[in-house]
């Protein structure tokens, strides 16, 4: 008799939000729950016992560390890998245990509905760090390992991956409003910042400059946010500022970390 495949759902929160619990009781399906935490406090760890998880504590310094610590931590023969901000419904649960029960494939993207607030937004995503359309979500353990990169870091997948996502799709509830993407610009840049400095990647004023208006336009026009009215002039601003402002950071960062050396000659 061949045993059932089991899940483990991969909760990953970058910063302790009140969605967390949100997330939790709709994973009741799965037959293993891993929270990757940065700096958890006594109350979501409170929410995180209450639906039987295990809690991998990281600093969410490094992204890609961060994601493969609860990788790693995971026991189940498959791992659903999701943020604190996603839900996952009952349809898309049913066809995700439907997939496990005979897969042909070892990886599995999954598409997303992102909402601002109550308010589907469709168009516009699609470009690093702020949305997705779809992402690699569903897989067997051992056929996905994260770079090392603090932001957006590559992703080395083993296995056959399935040409199509699945039918039904993760809903995303990543932005409250639009400060609430602001806040997001500063935290992005901030990383992605130190990433430049350490790689050696800071680039001109002018080139990070050009990357601004290449991005906005791409975002405004190609993938048509234009059509979500405000939201989606703020989604693509803030992508198109996104390398610019990391740009100047890392710029700033260097200086400063040059002038400490200066002055302890």
């Amino acid at each position: 008799m061949t045993r059932e495949a089991t899940i483990a759902a991969l909760v990953v929160v970058p910063n302790v939000e009140v969605t967390l619990e949100d997330c939790l009781k709709r994973l009741g399906w799965v037959d293993e729950i891993v929270v990757v935490l940065e700096n958890g406090t006594d109350e979501s760890k409170n929410v995180v016992d209450k639906y039987k998880g295990r809690i991998v504590e990281c600093s969410w310094n490094t992204e890609g560390l961060s994601r493969n610590s609860g990788i790693d931590f995971c026991r189940a023969d498959w791992i659903l890998e999701i943020d604190t901000n996603e839900w996952v419904t009952s349809k898309l649960a049913e066809e995700i245990r439907e997939t496990i029960s005979d897969p042909y494939y070892d990886v599995y993207k999954l598409k997303v509905n992102n909402y601002i607030g109550g308010k589907l937004i469709t168009n516009g995503w699609g470009v690093d760090p702020f949305g997705k359309r779809s992402y690699i979500g569903l897989f067997k353990k051992g056929a996905k390992l994260w770079g090392s990169r603090r932001m957006s870091p590559d992703i080395t997948v083993t296995g056959k991956q399935a040409p199509n996502e699945l039918k039904n799709p993760v809903i995303s509830k990543k932005y409250e409003n639009v400060s609430g993407m602001l806040g997001q610009l500063d935290c992005f840049t901030t990383l992605r910042a130190k990433d430049l400095v350490e790689n050696g990647e800071i680039s001109s004023l002018v080139n990070s400059f050009g990357k601004f208006l290449h991005r906005f336009f791409e975002i405004y026009f190609r993938y048509g946010s234009y059509k979500e009215g405000g939201y989606g002039f703020m989604l693509a601003l803030c992508t198109g500022l996104y390398p610019l402002v990391s740009n100047i950071k890392a710029i700033y960062e260097e200086t400063s970390v040059t002038e400490a050396i200066n002055i302890k000659k």
